[in-house]
């Protein structure tokens, strides 16, 4: 048995290089978008990725959390991540002391299926609107929030036009699982310009998520995907006039690693690779595995993260 276990261990760190390799992508999708049909060899390679028509091709063949999370790993597994992403907002504000956000108003950018859309309806906020740059997904929450207190709008997060078209200001803009897929610096500069514009000079709020973790200039695989590091981020959020006030690590063992100790990132990823995506999708013996991993990441992530954060940056008043 301990034989086993140490052939295991060894298996895991000679493999460790091309584990990390796999991990980059935050939300790591390669080989499930070939199983989904998506064309993600030319985006991979040639560097061909056109936002709009990535993700209108993607969510229309699968507009759910899968659609919005890590295609091929199952609803149940993307459940499960969400869970831990609740956990990480409701963390940060409880934090920062911001325990009400009945009667704040809330922008989300990239709001997909309007999962946060619910979040936010349900704890008591006045107005939550969506912004997304696809069309198939604008359609959907017209249609999925029918009430006075939410509006959508499709516009790219970096068009000079969103705040025109949006045409107001929030106590809160989020942009979950959104930024790191904007690989372009200048367009990323545009985008955090223009949450600025909306978000509120008093006490205003941008929370987002990216794998703050990764060194600087890391660079992934994958053509739709480029975190940036936390020493990046405090200076493009400074230009706009935010400060971080906290970040709070949303995964240890439900997902791949890009950041930490070498062996830590090695153990999470063969994990990851040879137990969490032979399991995920199976009924009675996945939701075992994956409820064992959540309640092992409840704990470890009070401690630190090896993947995405939640970043809660607060507009300094001008």
């Amino acid at each position: 048995m301990c034989r086993r276990f140490w052939m295991s261990m060894k298996a895991c760190l000679s493999t460790s290089h091309s584990l990390d390799r796999k991990a980059e992508d935050p939300e790591e999708q390669s080989f499930a978008e070939r199983r989904h049909g998506l064309d993600s060899e030319r985006t991979e390679y040639t560097g061909m990725y056109q936002p709009r028509d990535y993700w209108q091709n993607r969510l229309r063949q699968s507009l759910d959390l899968e659609g919005v999370g890590c295609i091929g790993m199952g609803q149940q597994y993307n459940a499960y991540l969400y869970r831990a992403k609740v956990r990480a907002l409701e963390r940060g504000l409880h934090r920062l002391g911001i325990r009400d956000l009945q009667k704040k108003s809330v922008l989300d950018l990239g709001a997909g299926t309007g999962f946060w859309v619910s979040f936010f309806l349900d704890q008591g906020v006045s107005t939550c609107v969506g912004v997304d740059i696809a069309d198939v997904a604008i359609d959907y929450l017209v249609a999925k929030f029918p009430t006075d207190r939410t509006a959508f709008f499709r516009s790219d997060i970096s068009s000079p036009d969103l705040p025109a078209v949006v045409g107001r200001q929030f106590d809160i803009v989020t942009a979950f699982d959104v930024l790191y897929h904007i690989v372009d610096d200048e367009l990323l500069r545009r985008a955090i310009k223009n949450v600025s514009c909306l978000v509120t000079d008093m006490q205003g709020w941008f929370i987002f998520t990216d794998s703050t973790g990764v060194s600087e200039g890391q660079m992934l695989k994958q053509a739709h995907v480029r975190p940036r590091s936390r020493s990046y981020w405090q200076h493009v959020l400074a230009d706009e006039g935010f400060q971080i006030r906290a970040e709070v690590p949303m995964y240890v063992f439900l997902h791949a690693a890009v950041s930490g100790h070498p062996l830590l990132k090695s153990c999470v990823n063969f994990i990851h690779y040879h137990l969490t995506r032979r399991f995920a999708d199976k009924p009675l013996l996945g939701k075992l595995f994956l409820s064992v991993l959540s309640t092992v990441d409840d704990l470890c992530t009070t401690i630190g993260g090896t993947s995405l954060h939640m970043v809660f940056a607060e507009k300094a008043p001008v």
